[in-house]
């Protein structure tokens, strides 16, 4: 469980850097939250040994605070997929730009140097 949870905040903090700065913060904010819930949920598991039923909880609270860190890595990877996506779309609309530019230019000169 331990490798799961550090793979996702690796796999989370990867992602953000497709991100625009406030997804970044977000997603930093909410594997940041995340990792406090499942180091209070271990805590807790610690403090509560010698009671069976509070270690039933505290197995709860951790597995709870694991889908909270495995859903905030989740989201920080559709929320990098989708900045991917723009920025491909956008790179792909300049590239066209840049080629009819120069498309444009060839033709300017071809008249100019037909004119001379």
């Amino acid at each position: 469980m331990r490798k799961t949870i550090v793979l996702a905040l690796v796999a989370a903090g990867l992602s953000t850097a497709a991100c625009s700065k406030s997804d970044q913060k977000q997603v930093a904010q909410d594997v940041k939250a995340a990792g406090q819930d499942l180091g209070e949920a271990a805590k807790n598991t610690v403090d509560n040994a010698k009671n069976s039923d509070a270690l039933s909880g505290a197995k709860d609270q951790t597995q709870a605070a694991a889908q909270d860190a495995k859903d905030a890595v989740q989201e920080g990877a559709a929320k990098a997929k989708a900045g991917a996506r723009e920025a491909g779309r956008q790179i792909g609309d300049a590239a066209k730009d840049a080629a009819a530019d120069a498309r444009q230019s060839a033709r300017d000169l071809k008249e100019k140097t037909e004119k001379n």
